[in-house]
């Protein structure tokens, strides 16, 4: 087992108390803030990355893993230059539903919010709900995204836990302020 994976299934089962200790054995790996393309850290189900797009632009994420989600992503992303859009945005992978799919997020079996497609193929969640759907992905346990016909729906289970913590290293790296308590 590489140090990566068994870095992410301790944490998996770990307290986020435990990250000190992980990193001082080696086991966790946090790169400093602003580290392009880098790892920023994980908490639980989620990780904190940095990203540079190919015209050198920065995009900073927080990014789900856990074994549901092993043929796409879940990202919340943080993009400077959408300043009207602070609180970020959920974007779902392509590869986790068809175009024409219908894709709606659902926290701890209550709010629902339906996600749109765009033309590169990747779902997003509208602007005037991202604030909302935040607020409830921080304060929430489990996220599940339906995807298709909600009577036949395909359904993934994304824990939240690490969400808030991975998502305010995000916001961090990209000199956007974390806009809920």
């Amino acid at each position: 087992m590489t140090t990566t994976a068994l870095c992410r299934r301790t944490l998996v089962l770990a307290s986020a108390a435990l990250a000190p200790v992980l990193c001082g054995l080696g086991l966790l790996t946090v790169a400093p803030a602003g580290a392009a393309g880098g790892l920023l850290g994980t908490w639980r189900n989620w990780e904190a990355r940095v990203y540079e797009t190919p015209d050198g632009a920065t995009r900073c994420a927080g990014r789900a893993f856990h074994p549901a989600i092993l043929d796409g992503e879940v990202f919340w992303i943080f993009n400077p230059k959408l300043e009207a859009r602070p609180e970020g945005f959920l974007a779902i992978d392509p590869r986790l539903a068809t175009t024409g799919s219908d894709v709606t997020v659902i926290v701890d079996d209550g709010g629902r919010w339906a996600l749109r497609e765009a033309g590169n193929g990747w779902f997003y969640n509208d602007p005037a709900s991202a604030e909302a759907l935040y607020r409830a992905m921080r304060q929430g346990l489990e996220m599940t995204v339906a995807i298709g016909d909600p009577a036949q729906s395909r359904r993934i289970e994304v824990p939240l836990t690490g969400f808030t913590r991975a998502t305010e290293a995000a916001a961090e790296a990209c000199d956007m302020a974390a806009p809920l308590p």
